[in-house]
């Protein structure tokens, strides 16, 4: 069973792309069951548009890129794995 636990995610990717104007697109691979082949999803770009402060803004991305990662996690739990230890 897994329980709900908190993590901080950086906020560099979103100042990055606010900067820069960069695209910020998330995607996964994960295994086909059965089959020696990987899926790759790739996500529409994100939209930047957003207002507000500049950290403001890089905070609404972030948590934009979260969910996403979140609801990757939960839709393949068995294929995800963090190899850095930071769970609070």
């Amino acid at each position: 069973k897994f329980g709900k636990s908190m993590r901080k995610v950086p906020l560099g990717p979103a100042l990055l792309a606010l900067r820069t104007k960069a695209v910020i697109q998330t995607g996964y691979f994960v295994r086909v069951p059965g089959r020696q082949r990987y899926l790759c999803v790739v996500h529409p770009p994100m939209d930047l548009s957003v207002s507000g402060s500049l950290r403001g803004k890089a905070e609404l991305l972030t948590q934009k890129i979260s969910r996403d990662l979140a609801a990757m996690i939960k839709r393949h739990p068995a294929q995800w794995f963090c190899f850095q230890d930071e769970w609070e």
